[in-house]
């Protein structure tokens, strides 16, 4: 089903609280958009490439562990902060609705 959505690409701290405030308050990790598959370190948003301007990563993150974490979520247990972490986990996600 599609609902014109596509996951959250915060660029705003304001954004990036109210992201971390709803997977703190649903106590889960969940996906947001940014990815850095095609050009390892250089993180940009999945839909359209963009460059992620504005961060909130955890304390050692991003990490890469064995070369195969190129998509970020919100973290339960790093204090809901940013994580880079296989794109294949399961995990809950938060979406954004399009413009």
């Amino acid at each position: 089903m599609n609902h014109d959505a596509k996951l959250a690409e915060p660029d705003t701290q304001s954004e990036i609280d109210y992201i971390s405030g709803i997977a703190s308050s649903m106590s889960d990790t969940f996906w947001i958009g940014g990815k850095d598959k095609d050009d390892e370190g250089t993180f940009v948003w999945a839909s359209d490439n963009r460059n992620v301007t504005l961060f909130n990563w955890a304390n050692g993150e991003p990490n890469d562990v064995n070369g195969g974490e190129d998509c970020v979520n919100v973290h339960i247990n790093l204090e809901f902060l940013w994580n880079d972490s296989a794109c294949d986990e399961q995990s809950r996600f938060v979406c954004e609705k399009q413009p």
